[in-house]
């Protein structure tokens, strides 16, 4: 399964049936998913690779739609390549999922290149200059470089407050 779908600006939306089908995906939720139109529901949005905090078990669309019309559920799901908000409402028999990425609020100062999210990772998990450059294959000269550009745009002063201030933001 693809983890981005082409289109960050348009969401993710599967719909599915009382007794949890998938009777409809848009485009964007295809690309995620693959085409899961028959499929359960938990089945086709709880197995997205690499995600935490999804809700979705076995049963959860009918527990949905016994809330009635307008009950929903609204959850924050973390995925590689940043945060995103998971939607599920009650409607006219079905459940309507909606996954929309936080990505198009961020301001330009908080976004990050591959590269330098790859950097973030491994400084997030305690590694050195030296150990970063040797996992990425790159000079030592180009990984402070990275750090420093990102501390610059962040506006914190230590690899601790930005690791914390890119966590916050869903960037890793």
């Amino acid at each position: 399964m693809a983890l981005v779908s082409p289109d960050k600006k348009q969401p993710a939306v599967v719909v599915a049936d009382a007794s949890g089908d998938v009777v409809y995906m848009n485009r964007s939720a295809k690309a995620l998913t693959g085409r899961a139109v028959g499929q359960k529901c938990w089945d086709t949005v709880g197995k997205l690779e690499e995600a935490t905090s999804l809700p979705c078990e076995f049963g959860c669309v009918q527990r949905l739609l016994e809330g009635g019309v307008g009950h929903g559920k609204s959850t924050t799901v973390q995925l590689p390549n940043g945060r995103y908000n998971l939607a599920c409402l009650a409607l006219g028999g079905q459940a309507v999922c909606v996954l929309s990425s936080f990505a198009e609020r961020r301001e330009p100062w908080q976004r990050v290149t591959p590269r330098e999210r790859d950097v973030l990772r491994l400084l997030a998990k305690g590694e050195t200059t030296g150990g970063i450059a040797e996992a990425l294959g790159m000079s030592e000269g180009t990984v402070r470089t990275h750090i420093e550009h990102m501390r610059h745009r962040f506006g914190v002063s230590t690899r601790a407050g930005l690791v914390g201030s890119c966590y916050q933001l869903g960037l890793i």
